[in-house]
């Protein structure tokens, strides 16, 4: 049986739904000192990509990474074709 990385840490439930334990924190998502684009937006996409194929479901952000860079990264990577919860 072939389980995701996500699955095998376990569940909690908010809003009545079933979240993996995994989360990804979305900080290093930006450039030097947490500020401005990343060297490799290309990158920073790929890897959130990948962490959404091993399962997670949680991604932990806010405003100040970038300011606003790491959300528009997770968007690039998950939107339209992906979908969170």
């Amino acid at each position: 049986m072939n389980t995701s990385l996500a699955d095998s840490v376990g569940t909690y439930e908010i809003a009545g739904k079933k979240i993996a334990r995994l989360g990804f924190d979305a900080m290093r998502l930006t450039g030097l000192g947490i500020r401005g684009e990343p060297e490799d937006r290309a990158e920073c996409v790929r890897v959130v990509r990948r962490a959404v194929e091993l399962g997670v479901q949680l991604i932990d952000t806010a405003n100040s990474y970038g300011p606003y860079i790491s959300e528009e990264v997770i968007r690039e990577a998950i939107h339209p074709t992906r979908t969170m919860y």
